[in-house]
């Protein structure tokens, strides 16, 4: 009949018109006729999107056979080193940290998932000595006993360099002043250990007994970043060249 033709057709264009606003919707509100994707930044909800543009240093993104592949270098099993301080204090932050002199090293600690530094007791150098013990507790220890070749270690303090100097004192003199100079790095208010060394002397013969003979008592601090001054006293009149032995304390 053509009244039900004519409704069936109607019907139809209806039918496609739908279609066609249901596409023009999802153009609309979501930007492609695609498939749009929840975004979350640990775990919290972003919003959803059909394109995602990844950007930052390093980072990459391709796309093939259907799989979206995105690089992100560095990271590895968490992050990477925050801040690093001296003392309690953060250094700028850097991509590297490089641990340097004789008695540092450094390694990683796996199973610590950590970075280790090992720094020497009190910055001395030498060699670590060693003590096996046996099987009874150590004497002054804590009445632990110790296994059987066990080994404490210790560390030895290097020796420190003596310098020795030979100064005129002057004649029939006991007591003065002198200065060591020629020097370079010092820092003023250091304290100086120095005492009388033995002979011979300049022009006292080929004796070394001259620190029993006359002996002097001195003491000495920085003066410049090049001088030491030194004080001396003697209970006898001297005369002439004496020598003396110093270091500068740290």
């Amino acid at each position: 009949m053509p009244g039900r033709k004519t409704l069936g057709s109607a019907l139809d264009q209806i039918d496609r018109l739908e279609k066609r606003l249901y596409t023009l919707e999802r153009v609309a509100v979501k930007g492609d006729v695609g498939t749009t994707v929840a975004v979350n930044d640990e775990g919290t909800p972003q919003g959803n999107a059909g394109t995602f543009n990844f950007t930052g240093a390093g980072v990459t993104a391709s796309v093939a056979g259907g799989t979206a592949t995105v690089n992100v270098p560095g990271g590895g099993a968490g992050a990477a080193y925050d801040t690093i301080q001296e003392e309690g204090v953060g250094l700028t932050q850097r991509t590297r940290v490089n641990f340097v002199g004789g008695t540092v090293t450094a390694s990683d600690d796996a199973p610590g998932t950590r970075t280790k530094v090992l720094l020497p007791d009190w910055g001395l150098v030498g060699d670590i000595v060693t003590q096996a013990f046996g099987d009874s507790p150590a004497a002054g220890g804590s009445g632990r006993t110790a296994d059987a070749g066990h080994k404490h270690g210790m560390m030895v303090q290097a020796p420190p360099t003596i310098t020795v100097v030979e100064i005129d004192l002057g004649t029939l003199l006991s007591s003065g002043t002198f200065d060591i100079t020629g020097l370079s790095g010092l820092t003023i208010g250091k304290p100086v250990y120095i005492q009388q060394a033995p002979g011979p002397y300049t022009g006292k013969g080929d004796m070394a007994d001259e620190a029993e003979m006359d002996q002097v008592l001195v003491t000495g601090n920085v003066l410049n970043s090049t001088t030491i001054r030194c004080y001396w006293v003697s209970q006898f009149l001297v005369s002439g060249n004496f020598k003396f032995g110093y270091f500068v304390g740290a």
